[in-house]
């Protein structure tokens, strides 16, 4: 298995991504991915661990999950597109004014 926290927000291009971590996992293996997260799209110009933060919203995380699918990783559930309530917030680990946002997270497997 493959665990990835709140790094792919950080310029990784998804198509790479997903073929190295096709290569990696074993058959039946997981990838549990955690990312950066808010509809809609945070816009942000700064950058984080010196690289660009791009929070991802539905249409990154929709490429994503394609990306990997064209991989052989394949969702093990569907994914709840509903949007709760941010958990990070300004004055509460926000890395940036006025930026509010929370998690997302995916489980893939190859098959």
């Amino acid at each position: 298995n493959i665990t990835c926290i709140s790094v792919i927000e950080h310029e990784v291009d998804f198509k790479k991504f997903a073929t190295e971590v096709s290569r990696l996992l074993t058959e039946a293996g997981k990838l549990y991915v955690t990312f950066d997260y808010w509809t809609p799209k945070l816009k942000p110009d700064f950058k984080l661990y010196d690289k660009l933060w791009n929070p991802l919203d539905e249409n990154d995380t929709k490429n994503l999950i394609e990306e990997c699918k064209s991989c052989g990783l394949n969702l093990v559930e569907p994914v709840d597109w509903s949007l709760g309530n941010a958990v990070i917030e300004p004055g509460y680990f926000s890395p940036g004014a006025n930026i509010s946002y929370t998690f997302g997270m995916l489980v893939f497997q190859k098959n």
